[in-house]
């Protein structure tokens, strides 16, 4: 994003003493959780290798509220308990109604911190990995800190660098937040969950911003892209329709695919690629990786 104040990047250019402060604070929270949960003297790393080796019985096991969420939320408006005046610039709007989107519920923890839970995939509420959704209604310079409370994994490529994907109505194009913005733990307060907590700040109020686990690529996308290769009318592609989904009794259908045209058995090389609308929240990579295999 070309602004001189890009998303995700707290105070832009020469950071305010509140934005210091507030990665300071995250900072200092994370690693008291992580000291927490470890004897005096032993370095994290430590308690890493640990976590890596040895099965956390209690990881990916949640039962009740957080694995109940059955709905994304709609236009969720999040405001201070109590407060019974007109919803106001900085009182923010979630959604992930929306293709690939996920996110369940928000907690108001203050006017500078949010517990968003996450669902789970389908059918197998002990996987809790992908998030996707939008935040409007903010304040110019606005800085928050987000907690995603429930993941489910143990090894993650948050502890090594990655960062969530950040977007803008105005600004339209992917990018990663700062990785010295994120910070990926296990959390005491929430049932010994990891937390993935990240600061940013909002700078443009007319805005839809938009927070993603990484890059998404929808069912559609890939849809669309398998029509153009059909448009090309390539010898070697065929396409139909295996069967229906059990969760969506209606996918999108692709055309009825053109007669198939014969290779000498020296030429045909076979690759199968079936796609889903069922909507898994961990589909997305798995779509990019099968578009990236037919462009080979």
């Amino acid at each position: 994003m070309s602004s001189g104040r890009e998303p995700g990047r707290l105070g832009g250019r020469g950071r305010s003493q509140g934005s210091r402060y507030l990665l300071r604070s995250l900072a200092l929270r994370c690693r008291g959780n992580a000291l927490a949960a470890s004897r005096a003297g032993v370095y994290c790393k430590m308690e890493r290798k640990m976590e890596e080796n040895i099965r956390d019985p209690d990881a990916g096991s949640e039962a009740g509220g957080e694995d109940a969420l059955v709905g994304n939320v709609n236009k969720l408006l999040v405001i201070p308990q109590g407060y019974t005046g007109v919803p106001q610039k900085g009182h923010l709007i979630f959604d992930a109604c929306f293709e690939s989107g996920n996110l369940g519920r928000v907690d108001y923890i203050s006017e500078f911190e949010y517990d968003l839970f996450i669902r789970p995939d389908t059918c197998n509420p002990r996987f809790r990995v992908w998030f996707n959704f939008t935040v409007e209604n903010v304040r110019e310079t606005q800085r928050v800190i987000f907690n995603i409370v429930n993941f489910s994994k143990t090894k993650s490529l948050y502890r090594d660098g990655m960062s969530p994907v950040v977007k803008s109505t105005s600004r339209p194009k992917w990018q990663r937040l700062p990785a010295k913005n994120v910070y990926y733990y296990r959390c005491p307060d929430h049932r010994r969950n990891y937390v993935m907590s990240f600061a940013f700040c909002f700078d443009r109020e007319d805005d839809v911003y938009q927070f993603a686990y990484c890059f998404p690529y929808t069912y559609s996308h890939l849809q669309h892209y398998l029509n153009s290769l059909e448009s090309r009318n390539l010898d070697y592609l065929q396409r139909e329709q295996l069967g229906v989904s059990v969760v969506s009794a209606s996918p999108a259908s692709p055309p009825p695919p053109p007669p198939p045209h014969k290779l000498p058995p020296s030429e045909t090389v076979f690759f199968y690629f079936i796609t889903s609308s069922t909507g898994l929240p961990a589909c997305g990579n798995f779509r990019l990786a099968k578009a990236g295999s037919l462009g080979f």
